[in-house]
């Protein structure tokens, strides 16, 4: 899912420290409540994809629950906007190196798109999830390189338009 932290151009919404210390998957579910605000309050009863580093936090929000009784307590305080704003949390993993969208934690400045928009965005905008569902399937059930090989597969096959 590179593809998703390489390609828009991101723009800066909310930026803040945070007060106090805690465990890192704390602060990464912290980060999607906020995100759950903001999008809901945007763009309510919408699907929203999103990225993040952590597959702890992915995996906490995706179930909402967790076994850390600090992340549960972040899932809680998530839980009105998530049902208030009708919200639809599509979680994918990206790389830290990779995702574009994290630069400002690292104290960067937030880079430039490095790859030209994906042939699935604008049938994901449109409502088609087809060719997005079988790239997604591809890069789940097989690591790199090997996702790439999936991907190859399916645009010999027809599958996948070629760019």
């Amino acid at each position: 899912m590179s593809e998703l932290a390489r390609f828009p151009r991101f723009r800066l919404i909310l930026v803040w420290a945070f007060k106090r210390l805690a465990h890192i998957n704390v602060l990464e579910v912290k980060v999607y409540r906020s995100l759950v605000k903001v999008a809901g309050k945007e763009s309510p009863s919408t699907r929203h994809l999103y990225l993040q580093d952590s597959n702890v936090g992915l995996g906490a929000e995706a179930r909402g629950r967790s076994s850390a009784k600090a992340v549960n307590f972040q899932l809680q305080l998530a839980l009105p906007y998530v049902l208030g704003f009708d919200f639809y949390g599509g979680g994918f993993h990206a790389r830290s190196k990779e995702n574009v969208a994290d630069d400002p934690t690292r104290d960067a400045i937030v880079r430039e798109p490095s790859i030209a928009e994906p042939w699935w965005v604008q049938e994901v905008v449109i409502g088609n999830f087809v060719d997005f569902d079988l790239m997604v399937a591809g890069d789940s059930l097989y690591s790199r390189p090997y996702a790439g090989w999936w991907r190859l597969l399916f645009r010999v096959a027809g599958a996948v338009p070629v760019q």
